[in-house]
């Protein structure tokens, strides 16, 4: 009897569900031999990413293929590029509602990382606040749920406080909407 319990005890300590998220379709951006930035696919060819990382290179590339610039959306720092021949899956986008003190993901090109949601924008609600530590950034990583749907892309970390700033994903399928 009391092995049969012990035994019982045992299982029931392993079985805690740990949710294993996937990092969304992206590509690695590169300028003068060096990775700057990821880019997440809106179509087959479609990708968006930070525009400041165009402002500070003015030219990326995808395995030697200079981009082409669609769109740039200056009051949300982001870029949209035309990258030809990707021939990978397009990313799950949501236009899922943030929730502030949610855990998210985020991809660093290399692992996936998680942290909490901090806040939200006040004013349009464009941006988001997450809790960074000291975890891997890269410019463009996107942010995503258990799911693996893209839920916003980080723009920028201020390294002082442990933050990163993000836009959400429904500001980013607006845009996209209005260049197609």
């Amino acid at each position: 009897m009391k092995k049969i319990l012990l035994f019982g005890l045992f299982l029931t300590g392993c079985s805690v569900a740990v949710p294993q998220a996937q990092l969304p379709p992206h590509v690695r951006l590169m300028a003068d031999d060096s990775l700057v930035s990821l880019a997440v696919p809106l179509s087959d060819s479609v990708f968006v990413t930070a525009d400041r990382v165009w402002q500070y290179h003015e030219t990326l590339t995808w395995q030697g293929q200079v981009l082409e610039v669609l769109a740039r959306d200056f009051e949300r720092d982001l870029i949209f590029v035309k990258i030809a021949g990707w021939g990978g899956d397009v990313a799950s986008w949501t236009d899922q509602a943030l929730a502030v003190g949610a855990e998210v993901y985020w991809g660093d090109g290399l692992n996936t990382h998680s942290g909490q949601m901090l806040s939200l924008g006040e004013d349009s609600k464009d941006w988001f606040l997450l809790e960074s530590g000291d975890q891997p950034f890269l410019p463009g990583s996107p942010v995503f749920n258990t799911s693996g749907e893209v839920l916003g892309i980080l723009l920028e970390e201020n390294q002082t406080q442990g933050i990163f700033r993000g836009v959400r994903s429904d500001r980013i399928l607006d845009f996209y909407e209005q260049i197609q």
